[in-house]
């Protein structure tokens, strides 16, 4: 190898490299500055020889530089530094590092530095800063909003929803009930959409918390497939359905939210032909498949369709084809579960989207118990011993709620504020068995502050239900602080019914039951919210 003046190679870095370069000496003056901070600076080698910081600097910027300078010497160590300098009358922000040279010719030491300006970069990093605060302020007001009209909404729709309830029972005339059941799924829709709106809430609240478990997946498949038979009839598909017997490690609820969601998108996107739910083995998992024969999504558009609020072919945002939330709030249960959601599409020809999901031992058998039967719905008539106390500010909401709860042979004893509940607690025989009470009541009291007076009054751990129309964080959390039972509006009247028929049944001491509702909150809520 040829031999390399190396003091020749120094001096051209010292001289070309695009980064300022400088030398000083042990009491800070510059020996040696390179071009490029001549420029940036605007002083020359020369000038700068013999000078200190303080010669260019504002005091307190200089003083900051030659402590750094010190600690180099003293230590002896190669340091770095954000160090920011006022350059022509602007700020500008340098990554510096500095290190200590020893000169054998004198036996000297020398601080030796190389500062590059990242100004640029700084500011980016403040505007990606601002921009990520920005959009963290921008969920929180969506969160509010979605909160805000999901409840104004839900008081009249559960009104009427329970009328239907009431209703139902008593008309016998086929036309009636033919309007009764457009009526029925008009509300539905509706319902629909505002479950959406919770699920996303509960999503934003970090509330839901996934608990997996052996599942039996030919078991989901098959309730799926008798659910949206019908509809898939309605509009002259054949839904076909491929189960396996297998079982899989999962959350069932949200596994079973995230397949709802897919197949009822199959069925409303295809206009003709067929719609297959199956599932397949993939080595250790089970990838599940919705397949459809309709329209297919451009490739354009299949980044897009599972952001929050966007629909495929609907620019003119129809309401009655929903919020455009069903793959968004997909993905983000998916992701929770992590388990991997995929789509094929073809255009003109249909989708097909997939989730795998690992496979898992099989769960020993139990038997249905009673209270299994009866939220499978066997079973109309409850105990006539029973008493309800219902807490309800409303009058339609109230009226409707009391004829619907004594259609079932219950007893009901209203209440529309706290006072008013206070004065039927001290006229009441007997322990009532249940108390239903609306979050928001007069002058600023809660459902909470009602379940309260009431266990306070009666001396024990009252089984209650809370309602309200109201998404926020705050009252998920507030209804699990306090062992309730929180049903979103509108609740429709065999939603209603199950979850009640289901404390009524439940035999145990009340001391136990606050123990069990915070561990039953989150899987009952779901599973009262999405029926089947």
């Amino acid at each position: 190898m040829d031999d390399v003046n190396l003091s020749h190679f120094l001096r051209a870095f010292f001289d070309q490299v695009p980064a300022i370069l400088y030398i000083k000496d042990a009491d800070g003056r510059y020996v040696k500055i390179n071009p490029h901070c001549e420029r940036t600076f605007g002083i020359s080698d020369a000038d700068a020889r013999g000078r200190t910081d303080a010669d260019f600097f504002p005091p307190e910027l200089a003083d900051h530089f030659r402590s750094n300078d010190l600690m180099v010497l003293e230590t002896g160590q190669t340091l770095t530094f954000d160090e920011t300098a006022i350059v022509n009358g602007e700020t500008k922000d340098f990554l510096a590092r500095k290190f200590r040279v020893r000169d054998e010719r004198n036996g000297k030491y020398y601080v030796c530095g190389i500062s590059t300006e990242v100004t640029r970069l700084k500011r980016s990093e403040q505007e990606l800063a601002a921009a990520n605060a920005e959009a963290e302020r921008a969920s929180r007001a969506k969160s509010q909003f979605l909160a805000a009209i999901s409840h104004d909404m839900r008081q009249p729709i559960q009104a009427a929803s329970l009328f239907l309830g009431v209703l139902e029972g008593r008309i016998d005339d086929s036309k009636a009930r033919e309007v009764l059941d457009r009526v029925r799924s008009s509300i539905d829709a509706v319902h629909g959409m505002l479950g959406d709106l919770l699920d996303l809430s509960r999503l934003d609240a970090e509330l839901i918390e996934p608990t997996r478990k052996p599942v039996p997946i030919g078991a989901i498949l098959q309730s799926l497939h008798a659910e949206f038979a019908p509809q898939a009839e309605l509009k002259g598909l054949t839904l076909r359905c491929v189960p396996c017997h297998h079982d899989v490690a999962t959350d069932p609820d949200l596994l079973n939210r995230i397949l709802r969601n897919l197949l009822a998108n199959a069925v409303a996107h295809t206009a003709s032909g067929r719609v297959l739910l199956g599932c397949r083995r993939h080595g250790q998992a089970i990838r599940v498949e919705v397949v459809d024969t309709g329209a297919g999504i451009p490739m354009a558009q299949r980044h897009k369709i599972f952001e929050e609020f966007y629909q495929v072919g609907n620019p003119e945002r129809d309401r009655s084809r929903g919020f455009g939330l069903g793959l968004a709030i997909v993905r983000r249960i998916a992701d929770m579960l992590g388990h991997p959601v995929e789509l094929r599409s073809t255009e003109g020809k249909g989708s097909t989207f997939s989730i795998t999901i690992p496979l898992a031992e099989p769960r020993p058998s139990v038997a249905e118990t009673p209270a299994a039967s009866i939220a499978n719905g066997a079973g109309t008539g409850m105990d006539q011993r029973h008493q309800i106390l219902l807490v309800e500010d409303d009058p339609a909401v109230l009226g409707a709620m009391s004829m619907l709860l004594e259609e079932w042979g219950l007893r009901v004893m209203n209440a529309q504020s706290l006072d008013e509940l206070g004065a039927v607690l001290d006229g009441v025989a007997g322990s009532p068995s249940l108390i239903i009470a609306d979050y928001r009541l007069p002058e600023g009291a809660t459902g909470a502050d009602a379940v309260a007076l009431a266990r306070k009054r009666i001396g024990g751990d009252l089984p209650a239900i809370i309602m309200t129309g109201d998404t926020a964080p705050e009252r998920l959390r507030e209804a699990r602080a306090n062992g309730s039972h929180l049903l979103h509006k509108p609740v429709q009247a065999e939603q209603l019914r199950r979850v009640v028929q289901d404390i009524l049944n439940q035999a145990r001491p009340a001391s136990a039951i606050s123990a069990s509702k915070a561990d039953e909150w989150e899987q009952g809520l779901s599973r009262l919210h999405h029926p089947g």
